[in-house]
């Protein structure tokens, strides 16, 4: 099951595709997809400086 979730920092919110899969009888969670930050309310994806 893939889902977003949300990664609370003190610097602020993140944003990450996650699934979660299940070994040695425990569930896990695999990060697929980084997302970026959430500002008021909205994603903002992360820009490469390299793109600036």
């Amino acid at each position: 099951m893939v889902f977003t979730r949300k990664i609370k920092k003190k610097s602020g919110t993140y944003l990450a595709r996650v699934e979660n899969y299940r070994e040695d009888g425990k569930v896990k969670q695999k990060v697929i997809k980084y997302i970026g930050k959430e500002i008021n309310g909205k994603p903002i994806r992360r820009v490469k400086t390299s793109d600036i």
